[in-house]
Parts: structure tokens; sequence; C-alpha cells
């Protein structure tokens, strides 16, 4: 069985918590339970989500962390994007296609699976009433054939 980094660090974390534990063992609380299970936490301490890593999801993250047994992850944002430069500051679902500073941003629809039918437009409810505006929003409907998984985004 090869070592993992995993089981490297384990084993490491095991020996120093009994060499560290066993001197106190005789000093635990009454409060404390001393049949406790004292297994190390796994943490990934320094993941970047999408304002860093572009189209790297925290869902994604979090199924990688819960199958390799990561019980913490701490997401940390320092990106020079999360300040949003040169990024949309607003979007109004006035239209399919919308300007901010003359350029054009245009919603096109992505289909993944079976569809038997799937929609995307700009309805006037419900939106926001903090939206100076003309309302709107963008609805999007997918419906799948039979069981599979069908998306429209």
């Amino acid at each position: 069985m090869p070592i993992t980094r995993r089981r490297f660090l384990t084993a490491t974390g095991s020996l120093v918590g009994a060499g560290v534990v066993s001197p106190l063992l005789g000093r635990i609380p009454a409060w404390a339970d001393a049949t406790a299970d004292l297994r190390p936490i796994s943490m990934a301490m320094h993941i970047h989500a999408s304002f860093s890593e572009g189209i790297g999801s925290m869902e994604a993250q979090l199924t990688q962390a819960a199958a390799n047994q990561v019980d913490v992850v701490w997401w940390s944002e320092h990106d020079w994007r999360m300040s949003a430069y040169g990024y949309r500051g607003v979007v109004h679902f006035d239209a399919m296609t919308e300007k901010e500073d003359g350029l054009p941003w245009t919603w096109v629809p992505r289909t993944s699976g079976s569809l038997s039918e799937s929609s995307g437009r700009i309805v006037t409810t419900p939106s926001s009433p903090l939206d100076p505006s003309v309302p709107g929003s963008l609805r999007v409907t997918a419906t799948s054939k039979g069981s599979s998984v069908a998306v429209n985004r």
C-alpha cells in the first residue's frame, strides 16, 4: 500500500498526539470524556473558489472534500478580482442583451442532457423593487426527457 500524504500526516499527527497526550492522561479533568474519539481533524485551510479560480466552484470543492474525508474547508479569497475591477457593475435584465460602458453582454443558453423543452426570456415579475431600470428578471426553464438529468443555463 503506497504512503500517501494523508497517511503520512495522519500517522505523524497520531505519534505526536500520543507523545503529547500520554503524559497528561492522569490529569484529565472529571468533566472530560476520556473515551472520546481522538482522531485528527483533516482541514483544507487555503482553498480558492470561483473569485480566484475562474470556473472552480465551491460545490465541486465540497464534493472532493467529502470524497477525500476532509472535515473542514476554509476558503480564502484575496485575488484582485474581489474588487470587481473590469467586471459588470449591475445587471438589469431589461433584454437578452444589455450594454454597460458600451459593451454588450448577451445571455446565451447552454443546455446539456436530453430536454423535452427549455426556454429563457425576460419577464417583468418577479423583479427587484430597488432596480431603477425597467423591472425585469431572467426566467430560465428546462424539462428533462424521462428521468435523466438535463440542464438549461
